[in-house]
């Protein structure tokens, strides 16, 4: 099937965005979780993924069909951005009791990459490619090399944080939709982002639903 596509999830595309969600979310995933497998065999063996659910402020779509997903960072992404990227991801996997893993590798179909998104005027694109059966195939990330980005924390000047955008990103990666809900602003799938912002980095208990419902 086509590709389902986020292409406008990080905007707006002005230099300074009037949409700034709060600085702190309301909750934190438990620190460092250990995930425990309960079969001996491979992640695909575990519980299905569900899908096309929703709860306050969040919203899913399809989903993976297995439940550890690898990913890779291409190339042509600076290497110090790596820790901020995969803390990204990790922020996802650390939910309890949802047994869903990013795992990060060198051999995968699933990307992130610095390279303009097919809208230039935006942060980050995503899209996420279904399988005959509608489950999620491959996914890849587009982070926009026309905009200025910082890996501190905050971020300095007027960059946007990495670790941010990546958690918001990544949160497409398991179809989580976009929050136009201006009583949504503070979960880390409110669709606006700001320079300087890192309230993203952390998930609120929104998110936290939405992860837990789609990968029990």
């Amino acid at each position: 099937g086509p590709p389902l596509l986020f292409q406008l999830s990080t905007l707006p595309p002005v230099p300074t965005p009037t949409v700034t969600p709060t600085a702190t979310a309301t909750s934190t995933p438990t620190p460092n979780p250990t995930h425990t497998l309960t079969s001996t065999g491979s992640p695909t063996a575990l519980p299905i993924s569900r899908d096309h659910g929703s709860g306050t402020c969040w919203q899913s779509g399809p989903s993976w069909s297995v439940n550890n997903v690898s990913y890779v960072i291409d190339s042509s992404i600076p290497d110090s951005w790596f820790t901020s990227i995969n803390a990204a991801a990790n922020t996802w996997t650390d939910v309890l009791p949802s047994r869903f893993i990013f795992s990060y590798g060198y051999f995968s179909n699933n990307v992130v990459k610095y390279e303009v998104p097919l809208d230039d005027t935006i942060l980050a694109g995503t899209a996420a490619i279904p399988d005959s059966s509608g489950s999620y195939e491959m996914a890849y990330t587009k982070i926009n090399p026309l905009k200025s980005w910082d890996t501190s924390t905050p971020p300095t000047g007027m960059s946007f944080s990495v670790q941010n955008v990546m958690t918001h990103e990544f949160g497409h990666w398991l179809y989580l939709s976009d929050m136009y809900d201006e009583n949504c602003s503070e979960a880390t799938m409110d669709y606006s982002v700001a320079t300087g912002e890192i309230s993203k980095s952390d998930l609120t208990t929104y998110d936290i639903d939405g992860i837990n419902y789609q990968y029990p």
